[in-house]
């Protein structure tokens, strides 16, 4: 499945982070075997080695997208299972699986110092609106040992059940992290159920006090910045290099492109600057100013530069309001 296709960036908007949709796929390709999810995520617009990067994200549009592919493979064309269908399962098990992995990762380390699954609930409005681009999520009511939850979707048209059913293994998972048993979770509105509903409301249930001892945990956070930290100072310093890098190849481009395709390339350079380019139309202009080295023979050269930005300035002004360019050079006749 190794492809070089382009990416549509629709599909790559940081939606879903890979991480999160490698746990969806292994255990897609588990129950229904690789080459079929495979053969589903190129369908979908992806490929294998956008997939092996795992700091990328994808869009809800391409996660839609993949679902609707692993179902028309799974259950024929037209046919889409129910809400509480044993299909829909397979997104719950995967962010379980994936909330154990997190353990002792700076998330796990946040999500710890909130102390209790009531806390975070309590802030989850404020928590989904700083890492969330697709959900909305509130606090409806809360009590001891429970808390219900209202969520609604920014994309309804890239909904899907499997978002709902994540949403569930989130919030069964959650309580795990201060070492509670996993919550219950009590689904009694569903967007999914009933397509005039344009929310989901959850109901969950947890244990009131951590039983995480102190001392351990401690013991457990100072091992993990043990070896958390170097890596992050690496990254970070990865980072710099690469962002520096960019923003030096940004400035020499900047000279040749006009803002609007500049922006193109960096949201989509796998297509944009593929080897041998596309086809288009588009109209080209040649210009010569009649005279220009006569008048420019015996100019210092600054006089000379300014003389050649200002005869240029104006066909370049008119070419970037179509996302046009301009060159400009001088020949001796």
């Amino acid at each position: 499945m190794r492809s070089r296709r382009a990416h549509d960036p629709s599909l790559t908007e940081p939606h879903i982070s890979l991480s999160l949709t490698g746990a969806v796929v292994n255990e897609l390709a588990g129950r229904f075997g690789r080459e079929l999810v495979e053969g589903a995520i190129v369908a979908a617009g992806l490929d294998s080695e956008y997939f092996a990067d795992g700091s990328r994200w994808i869009s809800a549009k391409f996660m839609a997208r993949l679902s609707d592919e692993v179902v028309r493979r799974v259950f024929g064309e037209g046919v889409a299972p129910d809400y509480d269908d044993p299909f829909w399962q397979i997104w719950r098990r995967s962010v379980r699986a994936f909330a154990a992995e997190m353990t002792g990762s700076l998330l796990w380390l946040y999500l710890w110092s909130l102390q209790s699954p009531a806390a975070y609930f309590a802030e989850i409005e404020q928590h989904y609106r700083t890492h969330n681009t697709i959900t909305r999520a509130r606090l409806v009511a809360q009590g001891p040992g429970w808390s219900t939850i209202e969520t609604t979707e920014l994309r309804p048209e890239d909904g899907r059940p499997a978002a709902c059913w994540t949403r569930v293994g989130l919030f069964e998972a959650l309580p795990e992290v201060w070492g509670l048993p996993a919550g219950r979770v009590e689904h009694e509105v569903c967007c999914y159920r009933a397509r005039d509903v344009p929310r989901c409301v959850y109901t969950i249930h947890y244990g009131e006090t951590s039983a995480i001892e102190p001392r351990a945990a401690l013991a457990a956070i100072a091992a993990r910045m043990r070896t958390s930290v170097p890596q992050i100072s690496a990254r970070q310093a990865q980072y710099y290099r690469e962002q520096r890098l960019t923003l030096l190849a940004q400035r020499k481009i900047a000279h040749y492109l006009p803002p609007t395709l500049l922006g193109r390339v960096e949201a989509n350079p796998e297509e944009e600057l593929a080897l041998g380019g596309r086809r288009c139309e588009g109209a080209v202009l040649f210009a010569d100013v009649q005279g220009f080295t006569r008048r420019c023979n015996g100019m210092p050269p600054e006089s000379w530069s300014t003389c050649s930005t200002c005869t240029s300035s104006t066909w370049t002004r008119s070419s970037r309001r179509t996302a046009g360019s301009s060159t400009s050079g001088s020949a001796t006749a």
